[in-house]
């Protein structure tokens, strides 16, 4: 817990699931892999004996869709122990994702343009069940270093006790959805894909989750209530309010992804609710409302945590970094002069 009975610089681990390569391909091979040589023949009108078995690598599959998910569908959530076979037929090279038993996907021709992988998600349901809604998962990025853009929302969870949702992320490219994390009622999204989120665990609790990208999620505290989750832009670094208990001050607290988390000085009293962070290169405001039609913006000090004084008193405000190269035409006292 935060505060309290523990200490609050709590450590995260973080698992990254490893993938093996099977013994010699010229040894006995899994069933599954001559289904794939059998649906393979059949796709290039063959015979089996013109299909050669290039390589079998054993993997774990972070969701039902065996690492080839097709848009517009969700599927199960739980890890799937499989294979990656990859066969030769025709002068061209085909992969395959496969489970331990009798399932596989054909995934086109080696060298085409893959899809976006699909979440890693860390549940326990097994791996053959229909697509359902799922735990705690998020696709990587996309592996052409153009990146892939998606819209986040929260989906109800009717059966959850504590009102969670699903954290869905729709591919604005197919509109294609994906469960990125199971249970939550806030998020923030890094562009680097990691997560950081609030679960409720409790009428009274809840948990501060980190979900890094390709792996499974971790608390990293627990306490009364958390809010405004943000990310330092596409740092490790990131920021949310903590309340102890019901009583309690809201507390802005600075973390960053090894699991470190610092409580800061900087204090807003309930019932008045602080907005998330928005961070700066260098800095980051937060809003306390003053009344219906007034707010107060703090600029706080990225490096440090230092609070520095109120910048504006107003409503509709909004803390906006300028390119050098914009700011170095602003005049004094206004904006931007134009040329002769």
């Amino acid at each position: 817990m935060i505060g309290g009975r523990a200490p609050f610089v709590l450590p995260v681990a973080v698992a990254f699931l490893a993938a093996g390569a099977l013994p010699g391909v010229g040894q006995e091979q899994p069933a599954v892999v001559g289904l794939c040589v059998a649906d393979l023949a059949e796709r290039l009108g063959l015979d089996r004996t013109d299909v050669a078995v290039v390589s079998v690598e054993e993997t774990t599959w972070p969701d039902g869709s065996l690492g080839h998910p097709e848009p517009g569908k969700l599927y199960t959530p739980a890890e799937a122990p499989g294979y990656r076979v990859v066969l030769a037929a025709a002068d061209q090279q085909h992969e395959y994702h496969t489970s331990r038993a009798r399932l596989f996907v054909y995934c086109g021709p080696v060298g085409e343009p893959a899809p976006v992988p699909p979440p890693d998600t860390g549940s326990r349901r097994g791996p053959d069940e229909t697509a359902v809604a799922g735990d705690d998962g998020a696709p990587e990025a996309a592996g052409d270093g153009a990146g892939t853009s998606y819209v986040f929302y929260l989906r109800e969870m009717p059966n959850d006790p504590n009102g969670n949702g699903m954290l869905i992320a729709r591919r604005v490219s197919d509109r294609a959805d994906t469960v990125w994390l199971d249970r939550v009622t806030a998020y923030a999204v890094s562009p680097t894909g990691a997560v950081l989120a609030v679960r409720r665990t409790s009428r009274s609790t809840h948990d501060l989750l980190l979900k890094p990208p390709n792996a499974p999620p971790r608390v990293l505290a627990g306490g009364f209530a958390f809010r405004g989750p943000s990310w330092q832009g596409a740092t490790p670094n990131f920021s949310f309010w903590f309340r102890d208990r019901i009583d309690a001050s809201w507390r802005l607290c600075l973390g960053d992804t090894s699991g470190t988390i610092r409580k800061l000085s900087v204090e807003v009293a309930v019932p008045v609710k602080p907005t998330a962070v928005q961070w700066g290169p260098d800095s980051g405001t937060f809003t306390v409302p003053v009344s219906d039609t007034s707010e107060t913006i703090y600029v706080i000090e990225a490096g440090t945590g230092s609070l520095l004084s109120p910048v504006f008193q107003g409503y509709d405000a909004s803390l906006v970094h300028v390119a050098p190269a914009a700011a170095a035409g602003q005049a004094p006292g206004g904006p931007p002069r134009p040329g002769p």
